[in-house]
């Protein structure tokens, strides 16, 4: 049996392009730095940056077994979970960089325009085959904001991929 150590990257780095491609349609656009990463991206880099990480890997039972009897006995799925981040600098034009109304209304726009960008097309992506040939299962867990501070906010789409290995 050989082992395909690389399909882990090969599915982080198609999502991290998706994404990417997610970005560039938005109002704001994105010139930023785009990476896969070790682990959870610090949010004191670049200004604008989506980082690809796994996070956890975890085996389940085939779904068409009783999982009780399946998991001591019959076959399992790996099961991995990427995560992209994304992080945006946050405009801060108020006195002492506290943001002002007009501050806070241009960074929620930015935010939640970035959210339905990935969120749509990520997930027609995945509809046509984003892992196709790397992964059998796809599931979008979601996508959540992540507290802003330290003058940047971002998101964090959250995708478990089967990887057999």
């Amino acid at each position: 049996m050989t082992l395909v150590v690389s399909a882990i990257t090969t599915a982080a780095q198609a999502l991290l392009d998706a994404t990417v491609e997610a970005l560039e349609l938005t109002a704001a656009g994105f010139a930023g730095e785009a990476y896969l990463s070790p682990g959870l991206p610090a949010f004191d880099g670049q200004c604008d940056f989506v980082a690809v990480w796994m996070s956890a890997e975890n085996l389940a039972a085939v779904p068409t077994i009783p999982s009780t009897q399946l998991y001591r006995t019959g076959p399992r799925i790996g099961l991995v979970t990427l995560n992209a981040t994304v992080g945006r600098c946050l405009a801060l034009k108020g006195r002492w960089g506290v943001p002002t109304g007009d501050d806070r209304l241009a960074n929620a726009t930015m935010h939640m325009e970035d959210a339905q960008a990935v969120w749509n097309h990520v997930g027609a992506e995945i509809a046509d085959g984003l892992f196709d040939g790397t992964c059998k299962r796809v599931t979008i867990l979601g996508l959540n904001a992540l507290t802003p501070q330290g003058g940047f906010a971002g998101w964090n789409l959250v995708v478990q991929v089967q990887i057999d290995g």
